[in-house]
């Protein structure tokens, strides 16, 4: 059973072994780098309920993180969600993502710990959490599963969440979450401010702490992760599907009746696997209420030996517990606490570690059960979600480990738009509206600031993009397009149309033009020296209107991106490239024009 994709989080923690996210000193191992990601500055101008709020989305790739150390999400990625919708903070926007794929060859890392911080006006540490709702960070399962064959599958996208009251998680010492460089995680940052009306400019700050694997003085034992929540029935509770719940998990108590939540995002309610409407944000009315629900995700066929467990939880929550459901036992338990004056403050949610296991039995049902103490008076929204961490004894290195890191990644020559801001919106090229294609070859001059270079689009490859891209380029659609990457004996490439030097944006005419395309792959070797590919994301029709030279030959990338055509053997069109390359630095150069 899937799960819905929402700005979930929440955990559990017993008694014994708990550690407080605040008050716990981090000792890293040898080899350690800290990376950094600085989001904003969140311009807090009111107070906002839980769910709503200024946020930024951004997907990153490891290895970029690395490199770069020191990321900066700027305020033009900041958008806001208030009463359940969302809209740019800032209008539209063309913003890079920071990617520049520094390396061809897959590395594996170790993920040991992150830990979240407020930046105030003078960019100091605040020290309080009272301005940070949540940072979600969702990774891409269908590629870990196949980057790490030889692991307990990944089927959860929610690798962790950082929240106020629990700021930090770090694994226990030998423990780790295994990464290829090449593998990209998707950031929901998202502040909060239910304590003051003073209008407050802040950022987020969030530290990464990674051991890459040649660097390990110690084995490294790897951890997988599932994410179970706690939903309320909303509507479709039929006899029909009360008996199949009770039925599918004996000894659980039925899932609690409720109301969602007026403010839920997207997402939130769904219909669970009994066929009744469920929520995972819902209201707590005035005084002591206690919610629950089976998680049959933790019904498996082998014992489990957990680690760590994290929670996400919202303000007035007293403790949330996981059930064994046939001994009515709990396993484990979490404890938060919540300040309400002036307004309401996660103070501490407990952060569970077992560094001898605890073991969940297989073939067991579980469900969560939670305890809300709402004391204000008025319904407060809810929501609880646990982040548990166990042993995967399926894990081994990959060949591409095993065998001196002898294998290229995929570095996906990605399309330099936002996935905030989807392309999705942007209509399919169709042939029969937007024909003729082109069916001979056709040369085009694009000039840049260092220079011609001489391109030839060659329809036989992608009759499709070849058209688009030569409609685009006469158009002049392409006029001052900044050169965003260069990557060393890979490609050099040019951002989306409407990424352009000094804020330029692209006439009405020209962005009507802007179409998504199709992948037009072919299983032979074309990805080659000097050939045109294009940018896209994970989507195969997500290609718009980035491409990039390639400086030598990549076969990783046949049958999955499109060439369209090539660049001129001629001295004056190697010189510019060479010239492009030398001394890059990203935006810097444009195109001038194309004749």
């Amino acid at each position: 059973m899937r799960r819905p994709l929402w700005s979930l989080c929440a955990l559990l923690l017993l008694a014994c072994n708990v550690a407080s996210s605040t008050t716990r000193v981090l000792t890293p191992v040898p080899g350690t780098q800290t990376v950094t990601i600085t989001v904003g500055p969140f311009d807090i101008h009111r107070r906002y309920r839980s769910m709503e709020g200024p946020y930024v989305l951004e997907k990153i790739r490891i290895s970029d993180l690395v490199a770069k150390k020191d990321s900066v999400l700027s305020a033009k990625r900041v958008k806001y969600v208030e009463g359940g919708t969302y809209a740019s903070m800032t209008g539209a926007q063309t913003d890079t993502v920071p990617i520049h794929c520094s390396t061809r060859r897959r590395t594996l890392y170790w993920l040991r710990s992150m830990s979240l911080e407020v930046l105030d006006e003078k960019d100091q540490p605040m020290p309080t959490a009272e301005f940070i709702c949540h940072m979600n960070l969702d990774v891409d399962s269908a590629f870990r599963n196949q980057v790490f064959p030889e692991s307990t599958p990944c089927s959860v996208e929610r690798l962790l969440t950082l929240t106020q009251g629990q700021t930090t998680v770090r694994f226990p010492e030998g423990y780790g979450i295994p990464i290829a460089s090449d593998e990209s995680w998707t950031f929901t940052f998202q502040a909060a401010n239910r304590t003051t009306d003073e209008h407050r400019v802040l950022r987020h700050r969030l530290k990464i702490e990674l051991v890459e694997d040649k660097d390990l003085l110690e084995p490294m034992q790897a951890l997988a992760w599932v994410t179970p929540y706690l939903s309320v029935v909303v509507d479709k509770n039929s006899p029909e599907a009360r008996a199949k719940e009770l039925k599918d998990m004996p000894g659980c108590l039925p899932t609690t009746l409720g109301l969602a939540a007026p403010n839920s995002v997207p997402g939130t309610n769904f219909d669970s696997w009994c066929g009744q409407r469920r929520t995972g944000h819902w209201v707590v009315a005035p005084g002591r209420h206690t919610y629950q629900t089976g998680v049959p995700e933790l019904h498996v066929p082998d014992d489990r030996v957990l680690r760590m467990v994290w929670s996400h939880v919202h303000p007035l929550m007293e403790s949330c517990a996981l059930v064994d459901c046939a001994t009515r036992q709990p396993l484990l338990t979490v404890k938060s606490s919540t300040r309400t004056r002036p307004g309401l403050e996660i103070e501490r949610i407990d952060l569970l570690e077992f560094p001898q296991g605890l073991t969940l039995k297989s073939n067991t049902n579980f469900e969560l059960q939670s305890t809300y103490d709402n004391t204000t008076g008025v319904g407060q929204d809810s929501m609880v979600t646990m982040g548990l961490f166990f042993d995967d004894l399926k894990f081994a290195r990959p060949k591409w480990v095993m065998e001196n890191q002898n294998e290229d990644v995929n570095c996906a020559i990605p399309n330099q738009r936002k996935p905030a801001d989807p392309v999705v919106d942007l209509p399919l090229f169709d042939k029969a509206k937007d024909g003729p294609l082109l069916t001979e070859d056709q040369q085009v001059t694009l000039m840049t600031t260092k220079g011609p270079i001489q391109l030839v689009l060659e329809p036989k490859l992608a009759p499709v993009t070849a058209t688009q891209i030569y409609r685009l380029l006469k158009a002049g659609a392409y006029d001052q397009t900044q050169v965003t990457r260069y990557d060393p004996n890979f490609v050099l490439q040019f951002a989306n149309a409407e990424q352009k030097a000094g804020g330029r944006s692209l006439e009405k005419s020209q962005a009507k033009l802007l179409r998504r395309l199709p992948l037009e792959a072919h299983p032979e070797p074309l990805h080659q020296k000097n050939v045109l590919s294009m940018a896209r994301y994970q989507d195969p029709t997500s290609g718009v209107s980035s491409f990039s030279i390639l400086l030598w030959n990549a076969p990783h990338l046949d049958g999955q991106y499109t060439v369209f055509g090539h660049v001129g053997s001629d001295a004056q069109t190697q010189a510019t490239i060479a010239a492009l390359c030398k001394d890059f630095r990203p935006n810097e150069q444009v195109i001038t024009g194309a004749r």
